[in-house]
């Protein structure tokens, strides 16, 4: 029986883990990773926002520009002097005072100015709480870090023997997990305290 002759190495093509580049660039630096995770937080955020919401924003940003205030300036010196020219020539005004169809419009502009700003306000909220529970969250486990890192030091203190082993009841209290819902009910009760104790002053001074 013919044996079978052993396969060429120079055919075999080697098996890689992953052909897709690494889009991430090398970072030197723990202040350039930090500001590329915030890019990427980011660039997260306004990806998911829809061509309705960018619209909005763009006339937005529009209005909240000096240039837009003088042009509605312009707009309305323009308007009054066109009727009051009419008016003294003796011909009839489009809007005679004291100009209903121009305190219309600017009602309505302002009623789409406080629209358009109040839905951009809501996404800014949106984002601003997103921000304020990561804030918390990282708070969380650097206070957990911290916590073990207490411990790690008070176990090493007591093992070594040229370290003298003494009582320390300020460390064993850092070295303690924080309960977040204790604190939250805390100051809670503090913010209560303080809010019926100022509100009882308000109360006094105004009978006096």
């Amino acid at each position: 029986m013919p044996s079978t002759p052993p396969p060429d190495l120079g055919q075999i093509v080697p098996q890689t883990e992953s052909t897709v580049p690494d889009e991430r660039p090398n970072l030197d630096s723990p202040s350039q990773t930090t500001t590329y995770i915030l890019g990427e937080l980011h660039e997260r955020v306004e990806r998911d926002v829809n061509q309705h919401q960018r619209g909005i924003e763009t006339i937005t940003a529009f209005l909240g520009r000096p240039g837009f205030l003088y042009t509605s300036l312009a707009f309305v010196l323009i308007w009054i002097s066109a009727n009051l020219v009419l008016r003294s020539a003796g011909r009839i005004p489009f809007d005679t005072p004291p100009f209903f169809w121009l305190q219309g419009m600017i009602g309505t502009t302002a009623l789409f100015t406080t629209t358009c700003v109040l839905i951009r306000q809501q996404r800014e909220d949106r984002k601003a709480e997103r921000r304020e529970q990561l804030d918390l969250q990282i708070s969380l486990l650097i206070e957990q870090e911290t916590t073990k890192i207490i411990s790690l030091l008070e176990e090493l203190r007591r093992d070594l023997p040229q370290v003298r082993d003494r009582h320390d009841a300020e460390a064993e209290q850092f070295a303690s997990t924080t309960d977040p819902k204790a604190m939250f009910h805390e100051l809670d009760r503090v913010m209560n305290e303080a809010n019926e104790n100022a509100r009882h002053t308000g109360i006094k001074d105004s009978g006096d």
